[in-house]
Order: C-alpha cells, then sequence, then structure tokens
C-alpha cells in the first residue's frame, strides 16, 4: 500500500466463524492462531461488521499463544524499523507482545518491540516499533509477524493489524 502498511484485516472477508480452537489454525493462508498443543488454551474467532472477533479461554495453560501471519523478507530489506500497529475494540483487559519473526532452515529467532502493549477495556489503538537488524534480516528465509497473547482469557474484535515499514 502507498502508506507502507499492510493491512492484515482487509484480507479476511470471508472468514467464517469457528470456535473450541486448539492449537495451530490457519485462519487463511499465511495468517493463522496458535497456542501450545499441550495446553487447554482455546480460541474462537468470528467476522464483524468492522474485523474480526477474538476469543481466548484458558490461556494462562499455555506457554505460548499467538496470532500471527507471513510476510516477505524482500518488504523488510533497507527499512529502518517495524512498525506494529493494533486497533482494537475489547471487554477488558488484554495484553500483547509484537515480534518481528526471523524464520531460518534451522529454527527462528524473535525480535520483540521493547514493551508489551496493554488494552484495558473499551476502543483504543497503539503501534510498536522494533529496529530492524539487516544482518538477521539476510539470513532469514521469512518474517514472520506474531502478536503474543499474555492474557488468561480476553474478548476483543480487532478493527486493524497492520505491519508497517519505518524508513
Amino acid at each position: 500500500m502507498s502508506d507502507g502498511r499492510t493491512y492484515m484485516l482487509k484480507t479476511l472477508s470471508g472468514l467464517r466463524p469457528m470456535s473450541d480452537l486448539y492449537g495451530h489454525t490457519n485462519l487463511f493462508e499465511d495468517f493463522w492462531l496458535s497456542a501450545d498443543p499441550q495446553s487447554r488454551a482455546r480460541f474462537s474467532v468470528a467476522p464483524t461488521d468492522r474485523g474480526m472477533r477474538l476469543e481466548l479461554a484458558d490461556g494462562d495453560t499455555a506457554r505460548w499463544v499467538c496470532l500471527a501471519w507471513r510476510e516477505p523478507v524482500d518488504r523488510w530489506r533497507g527499512a529502518g524499523r517495524f512498525g506494529f500497529h493494533i486497533h482494537a475494540r475489547s471487554e477488558g483487559f488484554f495484553a500483547c507482545h509484537p515480534s518481528f519473526r526471523h524464520v531460518r532452515p534451522a529454527g527462528h529467532e524473535d525480535v520483540f518491540t521493547p514493551h508489551h502493549l496493554l488494552f484495558t477495556g473499551g476502543e483504543q489503538e497503539m503501534t510498536a516499533e522494533i529496529p530492524v537488524d539487516s544482518a538477521r534480516l539476510e539470513t532469514a528465509q521469512r518474517i514472520e509477524v506474531t502478536l503474543f497473547l499474555h492474557t488468561d482469557h480476553f474478548k476483543a474484535e480487532f478493527l486493524n493489524l497492520a505491519s508497517v515499514r519505518l524508513d
């Protein structure tokens, strides 16, 4: 897009309601929910007029719970910073921690934003930034934008999720 953002929720037309999702669930190609398969963490997801409703239950039983998507490495070459923008409306508190994941044949490396994003209820917009490390980027096969969810349970409507290239 001309403003340097990739708007993930605009690609979700056709999302169908799903509930009691455990482990890994592809919502669409290159866009998924994931939780520790040894946990009781479960998701429900549904389209809304303005975005996507996401509910999490038993998140504290998991080593990880996340919403994530893949992006091409070339998009980030020469960028100064990676920005992660969330516009959400929640029914209470939830916390998340964005990560820029460098995926390689031997595994992956997460680079996290310096702080968690804390949503306290109602409608809020937040942005976090991470410097792009060109050395890490050169060895990556792909990039995954990962939103780690750090709340036992929540109900939220995601109105926008965007990765932002900041030069």
